[in-house]
């Protein structure tokens, strides 16, 4: 099913070809994401993919969500990935995601959305999303896990 949000269309993604040229600019992300290994992962815990094209149906977005798997079900529906195009970064598109994401959790009936906000500070890589997050309207715990910083947020569906 396609929706139009803000100019972007959202479509549920049968194909994860289409991320072979996909470079949001983080490494780790970017690996991950060409990983069949963790495409499998996105199938295997039911997460839902979701591509995000402009009108010229180029991708400039990927995520996906589903039921958080930490959570009692019904309740928590989590972004297990959120990538917006290197380009298109500080545009707008991670935020209108957001509100496509909390539309579909409100949707499916969940009372919250959640998210592990990516946090490096590597001398080789620095990424930083707990700040996106926040101003999304995310809250945040935070955890020490593997050297980094994990920030698991989340906020309520209104």
């Amino acid at each position: 099913m396609m929706s139009i949000v803000e100019g972007y269309h959202y479509a549920e993604l049968d194909d994860f070809a289409l991320l072979r040229d996909f470079e949001c600019g983080v490494p780790c992300m970017d690996a991950d994401l060409h990983d069949t290994t963790v495409q499998e992962e996105i199938k295997s815990n039911n997460y839902i993919p979701y591509g995000v094209f402009d009108d010229d149906k180029k991708l400039v977005a990927f995520f996906a969500v589903g039921q958080d798997r930490y959570e009692e079900e019904g309740f928590a529906f989590e972004i297990a990935y959120l990538a917006v195009q290197k380009e298109k970064q500080r545009g707008g598109v991670g935020k209108a995601c957001i509100r496509e994401i909390v539309k579909i959790a409100k949707e499916k009936g969940y009372k919250i959305v959640t998210v592990s906000a990516l946090s490096l500070t590597a001398p080789s890589e620095k990424y930083e999303a707990v700040s996106f997050y926040r101003r999304c309207g995310f809250r945040q715990l935070e955890l020490q896990q593997k050297g980094m910083q994990v920030v698991p947020m989340w906020r309520p569906i209104e």
